[in-house]
């Protein structure tokens, strides 16, 4: 019977770089809220409903929303990914705390009752 000791290169070292992947889920957070805001925008503003978000009539104003948020949510990703990478970031508790209230502002934008308060 043999058993498997770690060696040091298969114990996670805890002091590596974690800025990538802070850069994922908090442009994450920021593409759930871009897709909230233009959801907003696409039932309050008329104008955005009929002409500056639908790109495809089809689908309406929503291939706007989608593909807008999708395109903000990359751009963000691939910024803070390059600027993040190979970063120890510090204060993980506050980015986690925006992340979730980005979110979370993402999720309440897109509800019908908040959106209609402001003439959805």
């Amino acid at each position: 019977m043999t058993t498997e000791t770690s060696t040091p290169a298969q114990i996670p070292d805890s002091t590596s770089a974690h800025g990538t992947a802070w850069a994922a889920l908090f442009s994450a957070g920021i593409g759930c809220t871009a897709f909230g805001i233009l959801t907003m925008l696409s039932e309050c503003v008329p104008a955005m409903k009929n002409k500056g978000l639908n790109w495809y009539n089809p689908s309406g104003a929503l291939s706007g929303v989608a593909i807008g948020a999708i395109v903000i949510w990359l751009i963000v990703w691939a910024v803070l990914g390059a600027r993040w990478h190979n970063r120890r970031l510090e204060n993980e508790r506050s980015l986690m705390i925006a992340t979730v209230v980005l979110v979370l502002v993402g999720i309440l934008t897109t509800f019908p009752p908040f959106y209609e308060l402001f003439g959805g």
